[in-house]
């Protein structure tokens, strides 16, 4: 069985063109929609934000978080990652998952996005030990688990850039199933209608599969 197909829509963090863009992506496509909000970096007006979309849009929203405040913690030369050496970590991700619990009650989705889809034994012990049910990452169609992306539009994140039409189609005609990842905060208008445009062509029988509560 092919994985649910969602628009997950990452580094959300205020209503701005960023936010409008993934609005207009869930809206004009009808696909269900996780914002990965980055909750220690996130501004108070974001919640009414989230809330007037859910009334605009039929499909399903989520609040994800989406790390803790983004920053890489790393040593130098080694592979980008929030969590690093330092010791606070679990009390960040606590902080994080409060907010977000507690001003996206309704929305509010128990899964844990990591930045730079980074996941590492560390990891997976402190989320679990904050209380998330799952994490969300980049997996092969025949490997994803229900909250796992599978697609990313984007060719690279600095400088931003979508993937070119022709690419995105081939991706989009062979896709399986599994969450779409997206960075609308550095897309372009231009570039979201596109995407709108191509992720509207999705068969039905790939944008109806429902998705676990979590």
């Amino acid at each position: 069985m092919s994985p649910p197909c969602f628009l997950r829509c990452d580094d959300v963090v205020e209503p701005g063109p960023g936010f409008d863009r993934a609005a207009l992506l869930t809206e004009r496509t009808g696909l269900p929609c996780v914002l990965s909000v980055i909750p220690l970096r996130a501004d108070a007006r974001l919640v009414d934000a989230v809330r007037e979309l859910s009334r605009r849009t039929p499909a399903p929203l989520w609040v994800a978080q989406h790390g803790t405040d983004h920053r890489n913690r790393a040593p130098l030369g080694h592979n980008k990652d929030e969590f690093g050496d330092d010791a606070d970590h679990l009390q960040r991700l606590a902080q994080g998952k409060n907010w977000l619990e507690s001003h996206f009650a309704d929305h509010f989705l128990n899964v844990y996005v990591p930045p730079w889809n980074r996941v590492t034994d560390k990891s997976r012990r402190l989320t679990r030990l904050a209380g998330f049910s799952e994490i969300s990452t980049f997996a092969l169609p025949s490997q994803a688990a229900p909250w796992d992306v599978t697609v990313e539009v984007q060719a690279q994140y600095r400088p931003p850039m979508l993937r070119e039409a022709a690419e995105l189609r081939a991706l989009l005609t062979a896709y399986q199933g599994g969450g779409i990842m997206v960075h609308p905060v550095v897309m372009t208008d231009d570039e979201a209608n596109l995407l709108a445009d191509l992720l509207s062509d999705l068969p039905a029988r790939r944008r109806g599969v429902s998705l676990p509560n979590s």
